[in-house]
């Protein structure tokens, strides 16, 4: 029987929590003191943790880090940032479920990472490329953590290219 999908390409993904490496200010947020911390967070650090994710040549300008920070702050989104960062603890709650999906797939599976990603680059697809049964990565050198921001039409390329196949 054909599976429904035919392929799936996943972006950036922290999905393996050994791998992840997440940045100081994401840690705060996701534990007890994040309510209070996403509501004290400033423009100025904001800039300076997000600008550190991007591949040195890729960092964001001024009107892309205001556009940012217009969009975090927008109808009181600092006061919930510490529910969005759930993830990182569902990642961990769901990680044998959700990795041992990857490692049973039938479904063709690639992975694209920036590899100057600090929180989820290149060991992350060191992870995936150990837990996965041909495993199918491509490391976008001049990429970080937004790939499809910082190299959209290599991103582009790699995603097509995959289904294309699949």
């Amino acid at each position: 029987r054909r599976p429904a999908l035919l392929g799936v390409c996943l972006l950036n993904g922290g999905i393996y929590p050994d791998a992840v490496r997440p940045l100081r200010v994401q840690t705060l947020l996701a534990g007890p003191l994040g309510l209070v911390l996403g509501r004290l967070l400033g423009e100025r650090r904001f800039r300076r943790s997000f600008s550190a994710i991007f591949a040195p040549q890729a960092r964001p300008g001024d009107e892309a880090l205001e556009t940012w920070w217009a969009l975090l702050t927008r109808q009181g989104g600092r006061a919930v940032t510490h529910r969005v960062i759930r993830y990182m603890h569902e990642r961990r709650r769901h990680a044998a479920r959700w990795t041992g999906a990857l490692a049973r797939t039938r479904v063709p599976l690639r992975l694209v990472v920036g590899a100057h990603d600090p929180i989820s680059g290149r060991a992350m697809a060191d992870r995936f490329r150990a837990a996965v049964p041909a495993p199918d990565v491509v490391v976008l050198e001049e990429a970080g953590h937004c790939p499809q921001v910082e190299a959209p039409r290599a991103m582009l390329d790699a995603s097509l290219a995959h289904f294309e196949r699949a």
